[in-house]
């Protein structure tokens, strides 16, 4: 008798009712859907609706979707809501072969969605422990979304949008990335008992960069699988604001620290003490997903505030492993001169990743 290979699905809410509106309700039925599609293709599958102490109709409606609900008595963030995932799991005694963490902003597309979870079940076979993302389309823009997959000598992280389009995906293959963007993210069983999950500490922001590393550091790679599995319409239940930068701040420093040690806390202040030079030059990124050209709205003087304290908050925070962790994914290397320049930078940015994607890190498909 063949055992079915078991799935759990948890998706992260925070008043999603209230802040995604009807984006809402399609992205649950989406995941339901793919639930069910799942299940009819022979796989054991369970999906679970983590909400944060919303103060709106999102429980109401999970439940009338028949959806079990884990009800949290405090907004946690995403990275506390998935570690309560995480742990519900291990204490009821499941043991799923994929644990498959949602945003509740993404509509899935069933078909592909499936096709991701049997990739990944079949790299599974080939490694001591994976953690998998798919590709997702921006929901703005219907290009590629611009979630993370690389990151950068200061920290910062950058996606492959940078030098792709939609209609390139079909020329990749599955590559090796820096960390899994945590808008789907996906671990095995074995990755799960070597690394463990998000860091609840970080609220929001880099505790999917920082999972990535610490896995990386144990010896589970990181994987882009170049499948187009949903919709994302990323940050609409968090707009830009000078504190929500805070948690980017604070998170990017503790992780640096962590993996690079003072030395990566050196090159993450130049990062930051040259930013208003390349401020100026700005106008040089005409690519929508490159980050900066979003963030360059907010009132930079009120920001100061917050990105000050985050660095010193980021420098006390305890380290849960009294050594430094090593560093051996793939990072995109930057010289003090790279920062100096957004169009130095840029260009460093996009051939770094392009070599990323042509080199012998490639998995052969």
């Amino acid at each position: 008798m063949t055992v079915k290979k078991k799935i759990v699905i948890s998706v992260i809410n925070y008043n999603g009712r209230k802040l995604l509106g009807d984006i809402f309700e399609k992205s649950l039925n989406s995941a339901i859907e793919s639930v069910e599609f799942l299940r009819k293709k022979g796989f054991d599958v369970e999906l679970f609706f983590v909400d944060n102490n919303s103060s709106d109709e999102s429980v109401s409606v999970a439940r009338q979707k028949r959806v079990s609900v884990i009800n949290l008595n405090t907004n946690l963030g995403y990275a506390g809501a998935c570690y309560i995932a995480f742990n519900h799991v291990k204490v009821r005694g499941i043991n799923p072969d994929l644990f498959v963490c949602l945003n509740n902003d993404i509509i899935m597309a069933k078909e592909n969605f499936y096709k991701f979870i049997r990739f990944g079940l079949l790299l599974k076979k080939r490694f001591q422990g994976i953690m998998v993302t798919p590709l997702l389309l921006n929901g703005y823009t219907g290009d590629l979304d611009h979630g993370g997959q690389f990151i950068d000598s200061t920290g910062a992280t950058w996606s492959i949008s940078l030098v792709m389009n939609r209609r390139m995906v079909a020329m990749l293959k599955p590559i090796f990335v820096s960390y899994c963007d945590g808008a789907v993210l996906v671990a095995d069983d074995v990755a799960l008992e070597r690394v463990g999950f998000f860091d609840p500490r970080f609220f929001m922001y880099y505790e999917d960069v920082e999972l990535g590393l610490r896995a990386w550091s144990r010896g589970v790679p990181s994987i882009l699988l170049p499948i187009i599995v949903g919709v994302h319409y990323r940050s609409a239940t968090a707009k830009v604001r000078p504190e929500m930068l805070y948690f980017n701040v604070r998170n990017r420093v503790y992780t640096m620290r962590k993996f690079f040690g003072w030395r990566g806390i050196l090159k993450l202040t130049l990062y930051y003490l040259f930013y208003v030079f390349r401020f100026l030059d700005l106008d040089y990124v005409t690519n929508p997903n490159f980050y900066l050209k979003n963030h360059s709205s907010i009132d930079m003087f009120k920001t100061l505030k917050f990105v000050t304290r985050a660095i010193f908050d980021g420098i006390r925070m305890k380290q849960p492993e009294e050594r430094i962790l090593k560093c051996i994914c793939p990072t995109i290397d930057l010289s003090s001169s790279d920062l100096f320049s957004m169009k130095k930078l840029y260009t460093k940015i996009v051939k770094s990743i392009v070599n990323i994607i042509l080199s012998r890190t490639m998995i052969d498909g």
